[in-house]
C-alpha cells in the first residue's frame, strides 16, 4: 500500500515538474508570438523576424512535445497547454480594454518631469497605442479560442 502511494506522489511531483517546464516554454513561445500578429501578415516585415517567429513555434511545439512524452496522453497535453494559454489571452484581453484608459491617465496625472522627457517619444507611444490596442483585442481573441479548444478537446 504505501508503495503504491509513493508512486503515485512520485509521480504527480514529477508531472508539476515537468509541466511547469513545458508552461514555461509555451508561455516564452506565445509571448514571442505576441507582438508579431501584425508583422506575420507583412511579407517584407515578416523576413525579418522569421528566425523569432521560428523559434516561437519551435517552442510551443516542444513544450506539447514533453507533456506528451511524460504523460503519454494527448488529452492532458491539450488541457495543460490549453488552461496556460487562456493566461495571455486573458491577459491581452485585460490589457487591450484597460491599455488606451491607463495611458490617457498616465498622460493626465504623471509626473511632469518624466512627461517632459517623454515629449519626442509621445507620437511614438500614441501610434503605437492606436496600432496595438486593436490588435490585441484580435490576439486576445484567438488565445481565448485557442485555449478553449484545446481544453475541450481534452474534455471530450
Amino acid at each position: 500500500m504505501r508503495k503504491k502511494l509513493s508512486s503515485k506522489v512520485e509521480f504527480a511531483i514529477q508531472y508539476q515538474a515537468v509541466s511547469f517546464i513545458a508552461q514555461v516554454f509555451y508561455l516564452a513561445g506565445l509571448t514571442l508570438l505576441l507582438p508579431m500578429w501584425p508583422i506575420i501578415f507583412t511579407p517584407e516585415l515578416f523576413r525579418q523576424v522569421q528566425t523569432v517567429f521560428l523559434l516561437a513555434c519551435a517552442l510551443i511545439v516542444a513544450s506539447f512535445l514533453v507533456v506528451f512524452w511524460f504523460t503519454g496522453s494527448k488529452k492532458k497535453a491539450s488541457f495543460t497547454l490549453g488552461m496556460i494559454t487562456l493566461v495571455p489571452g486573458i491577459a491581452a484581453f485585460i490589457f487591450s480594454v484597460f491599455g488606451k484608459i491607463a495611458a490617457v491617465i498616465f498622460s493626465v496625472f504623471g509626473k511632469d518631469w518624466l512627461l517632459s522627457k517623454m515629449t519626442l517619444v509621445s507620437p511614438f507611444i500614441q501610434a503605437w497605442i492606436e496600432k496595438a490596442v486593436p490588435n490585441s483585442w484580435f490576439v486576445s481573441g484567438i488565445y481565448i479560442i485557442l485555449g478553449t479548444a484545446l481544453v475541450w478537446y481534452s474534455q471530450n
